[in-house]
């Protein structure tokens, strides 16, 4: 087998063109190079996922361009790539081709070209697509064009390399403000709500789970232990996308919200377990078993006798009935439709904006790193009356004051010490580069942009690393001191460097720890 490392990205080569296709053999039980429709049913993980999400079809691809296209599917499938994201890159293909057919129909080649790839931006401003949505479409052409280099002559440059659409990793449609989320918890304790979708909302309510992790859970997820009770939710997206998934364990005292839940759960379990017997051996086990119905107009639900396992798709398609039948409205008056994955993210804010620590919320998702967290869930940024409230309750002080605060001999200097203490408890996950931030949550930063921050807590010990910096960025600033705007930003670097050295000069008079 190719080796998948990141760090070893395979390139498609001609030479290798009968080990692409025996590959295909490792992805499917049936698939046929020659056919418009591939089922990668070897990926599925579990009863619970669709097969339908595990299908790529080339029909949208003209044939003059369909052989190179599919090694390519292959070698991203080679270099360790889900379905889901090369459908995504075959999308964006076929987007390309379409520019194709309706700007150079008389062309038969896939031609790359820098004009071509003008022409092509000019199309997608032109088009409906969101801005995001271009950036990927862009982004998937710069992965072909530098993957794809040896199948034809025509690929030997790349004018995708710089995406000239912006991306931002937080997206703060996402977060489900206040009003709504209080209208959606008030229609899913309703009974009139067939039971498998309430159980599957409260627990991604509850617990930020991904769809697929919560519809993978099995029959016996709930076990009492030393007075309390263990739910196990799997996750396959952190263990490198192996089939066996990884059980993450969810501690629930049967008390409040929390004792709803496990009823919930519990009812849910006798279901599963009346109608597993009729499921195919792959579905059988599964936790959101449920029976067949059909719902009418009045609210009455007839049950049939066949049971099924839920899918992501069922789900949100039940979630968006729930809206509908409830009358529930965003901020703009109009009738809600949310993702499951939105729960996630509210989940993730709520908690940080009640003080759970990253640690925490990571051991809760099962995320194997702070930065995810930071980046694309927090939306704290949204309840600025949240961060307001915290920082007057935990400083103490009226909002607005800002003291110089620097970190000497293991001693945050004019620091309230509640706050300090709760700092310098969890210092690692709050450490950057000369100091530490004294409050991450917020930030919006790549944490590059630090020095000017008022959060920004610098290390007396690194005080020659401030000055030498400021030194080097004014030598900077003279070596090119023709080029305007280069010295302008070293010049602006070299302040930023002085500033802080000369606040911690001002607090210990230059005197190192020790």
């Amino acid at each position: 087998m190719i080796n998948s490392c990141p760090a070893m990205v395979q390139i498609f080569e001609i030479s290798k063109v009968n080990h692409y296709r025996r590959f295909l053999a490792q992805l499917g039980s049936a698939i046929d190079f020659g056919s418009d429709k591939w089922v990668f049913d070897k990926r599925m993980r579990s009863g619970a996922e669709c097969k339908g999400a595990f299908t790529l079809y080339f029909t949208a691809i003209p044939g003059e361009h369909k052989e190179m296209i599919k090694y390519y599917c292959i070698t991203c499938f080679i270099n360790g790539a889900a379905v889901k994201s090369v459908g995504l890159k075959l999308f964006s293909l076929s987007t390309y081709c379409r520019f194709l057919n309706d700007c150079h129909p008389e062309s038969r080649r896939f031609e790359i070209s820098h004009r071509f790839a003008y022409e092509y931006c000019g199309w997608l401003n032109r088009s409906a697509y969101a801005e995001n949505t271009k950036s990927t479409l862009w982004y998937n052409m710069d992965s072909f064009c530098r993957m794809m280099r040896g199948w034809d002559p025509g690929i030997s440059v790349n004018p995708f390399s710089e995406n000239p659409y912006s991306t931002n990793p937080r997206h703060n449609y996402k977060y489900i403000h206040e009003n709504t989320i209080k209208q959606l918890d008030t229609a899913f304790l309703t009974e009139n709500i067939m039971l498998h979708v309430r159980c599957a909302y409260w627990i991604m309510r509850l617990i930020p789970s991904r769809i697929n992790e919560v519809l993978g859970m099995k029959v016996d997820c709930l076990k009492p232990y030393n007075g309390h009770f263990c739910l196990f939710i799997p996750t396959w997206k952190q263990n490198g996308g192996y089939f066996k998934p990884e059980l993450r364990v969810i501690h629930i005292q049967e008390t409040g919200i929390a004792a709803e839940l496990l009823q919930l759960i519990r009812r849910q379990q006798d279901i599963a377990e009346s109608g597993y017997r009729t499921l195919e051996d792959k579905q059988q086990g599964y936790l959101f078993t449920f029976q067949k119905c059909f719902q009418r107009r009045n609210g009455r639900i007839d049950f049939c006798k066949d049971f099924m396992v839920a899918t992501d798709a069922h789900i949100r398609s039940e979630f968006t009935r729930v809206c509908e039948n409830n009358n529930i409205l965003d901020e703009k008056g109009s009738i809600f439709h949310f993702t499951p994955h939105q729960l996630r993210h509210n989940g993730i804010t709520d908690r940080l904006a009640a003080g759970f620590t990253p640690e925490q919320i990571r051991f809760m998702t099962a995320q194997h790193g702070s930065a995810m967290i930071h980046k694309a869930y927090n939306h704290l940024d949204l309840l600025p009356e949240v961060i307001a409230d915290k920082q007057r309750y935990v400083l103490g002080k009226a909002a607005g004051e800002n003291p110089s605060q620097i970190l000497f001999g293991g001693r945050i200097l004019n620091m309230e010490e509640q706050l300090e203490k709760r700092l310098l408890k969890n210092i690692r996950a709050h450490k950057i580069l000369g100091g530490i931030c004294g409050d991450i949550t917020g930030c919006k930063s790549d944490m590059f942009f630090c020095l000017d921050c008022k959060h920004f807590i610098p290390d007396a010990e690194q005080l020659d690393y401030f000055v030498s910096q400021a030194d080097s960025w004014l030598l900077k600033a003279k070596q090119f001191s023709e080029f305007q705007r280069i010295k302008s930003n070293a010049e602006e670097n070299a302040r930023l460097f002085k500033a802080v050295a000369e606040k911690i000069v001002g607090l210990t008079g230059g005197i190192r720890n020790g």
